[in-house]
Formats: C-alpha cells, structure tokens, sequence
C-alpha cells in the first residue's frame, strides 16, 4: 500500500459526504442541456458530524448533436 492510499483511506473511514442540489437536462436546437447547482458538505463522523468543508458547485454543458439517424423496423405481413 502506498502512503497516499492509506491517507485516502483514512479520510473515508473517517468522513462523510453529503451532496444536495437540483439537476436540469433539456433538450434545445438540436443540442442537449445539462445545468446544475450542487451543495456539498463534508462532514466528520467521528467529530458528531461537524462540518469540515462546503462547497457550492455550479455546472453547466451543452452537448451538440450535427445529424441523427434513427433506423425504424416495419415489420412484413
């Protein structure tokens, strides 16, 4: 094991994170929209759960589709 294992470890055993936010997917002009807003807080169980760090995440992407081709099956009768 290597030192930076064992200090990963250790903040796992001992920590807690608690995620809290609102995500949004859209659909927009041939794109799809991702934004969020995400509230982070890590806390120290072994402390009574006293808060160690926040965070305030805010992301936002947009994914751009150039052409889709949707094969369609009819069936034969």
């Amino acid at each position: 094991m290597s030192i930076i294992d064992d200090i990963i470890r250790a903040l796992v055993d001992r920590n807690e994170i608690i995620i809290k936010g609102a995500i949004t997917v859209g659909l927009t002009d041939g794109a799809v929209k991702l934004s969020a807003d995400l509230r982070t807080e890590i806390q120290d169980k072994k402390n009574g759960n006293k808060p160690v760090a926040r965070m305030l995440v805010p992301m936002s992407a947009r994914a751009v589709v150039d052409e889709m081709v949707i094969p369609v099956r009819i069936p034969r009768q």
